[in-house]
């Protein structure tokens, strides 16, 4: 039998993670684990949090932290999966054991001890801790933060803590965190009874992120669109992707898939164009629709959505990797 260096079975059971075959990713982390590699255990650990199954998360971190009791990482996923368990004092012992660790990150540790404060409904507690966090992180504790303070119905310091979080400049990968604030903000709007403005806020909540399925929910919830004709369609369409990305010579083409509830054909490209960017609507064209099953009375609009797959304009092939959501 040969020997599988373990960084390379690491880097396989991780891609494995990546395209959600978890059990596959299970076994090769049982695999690392045996071997005495804590990051197998990772690999174990987050798989069964994807398959939202935490408790068999937590068995498999406690089992973790003892292959290495320094690695604050590890207990910190540990705190998470006991939180995600309702399992509050176990929680934050494991964040306990984390900061005592050498050089914890201690923002990070800060983020996911105030989300599980405010999971034990312990609010203020966790606003102070969500409220240290600076850096990378600011946006997404922010943005548990205004998510928390419209559960407590408190819409007046959502609009005044929103505008000064959206006020900032932020780099890299924020998409998605900016949709969460932007759909916090129409939320708050929405219970305020400020129903065109919430509109264009969750407009932009999508613009920064169409794959947020509550965004979603919220404009159709705005919108209120029903029909006794209503079905529920599947549809792929193709476009023209508008700039030319690393590794391409011109423009690709792209795919996208939606699954939509309208009167008919028609009605589905016009309601899922509003969900792409201006510069790609007018290619937009439909590659296959299938109609699933009528849904009298639901509100019309889109459900799901997907990433993009980008194929060389020249050959229609398509490229295994993904464009950038818009």
């Amino acid at each position: 039998m040969t020997y599988r260096d373990s960084d390379d079975l690491l880097e396989q059971a991780r891609a494995l993670l990546e395209d959600d075959e978890l059990e596959q990713a299970i076994a090769l982390g049982e695999e690392l684990e045996a071997r005495g590699e804590i990051r197998g255990v990772e690999v174990i650990a987050l798989a069964y949090q994807e398959a939202e199954e935490p408790a068999e998360g937590v068995a498999a971190m406690e089992r973790g932290v003892k292959l290495d009791p320094t690695a604050w990482w590890a207990w910190q996923l540990l705190g998470n999966l006991r939180s995600q368990c309702h399992d509050y004092p176990g929680a934050l012992e494991a964040y306990a054991q984390a900061r005592a660790c050498p050089e914890p990150w201690v923002a990070s540790l800060d983020f996911n001890e105030g989300v599980a404060l405010v999971r034990a409904q312990e609010y203020e507690r966790g606003f102070a801790l969500l409220a240290r966090v600076d850096g990378e992180l600011y946006l997404k504790a922010q943005a548990r933060c205004l998510g928390a303070l419209n559960d407590l119905e408190r819409y007046g310091e959502v609009l005044k803590v929103v505008e000064t979080v959206l006020a900032r400049r932020f780099e890299g990968e924020v998409g998605e965190d900016l949709s969460d604030a932007w759909f916090e903000k129409a939320t708050a709007l929405w219970k305020c009874g400020e129903e065109e403005q919430a509109v264009e806020c969750v407009w932009q909540a999508l613009y920064y992120d169409k794959l947020n399925k509550r965004a979603m929910w919220l404009l159709r919830e705005l919108t209120a669109e029903t029909s006794p004709d209503a079905k529920l369609y599947r549809v792929m369409v193709e476009g023209d992707w508008h700039e030319v990305p690393e590794g391409y010579g011109e423009p690709p083409g792209f795919f996208t898939t939606y699954h939509v509830v309208a009167d008919d054909p028609e009605e589905v490209l016009n309601l899922l164009s509003l969900f792409e960017p201006e510069e790609l609507r007018s290619s937009l064209r439909v590659e296959e629709l299938e109609e699933l099953e009528a849904w009298p009375g639901e509100p019309k609009g889109v459900y799901e959505a997907s990433g993009y797959q980008l194929f060389p304009a020249d050959t229609g092939e398509e490229d295994e990797g993904e464009g950038a959501s818009a």
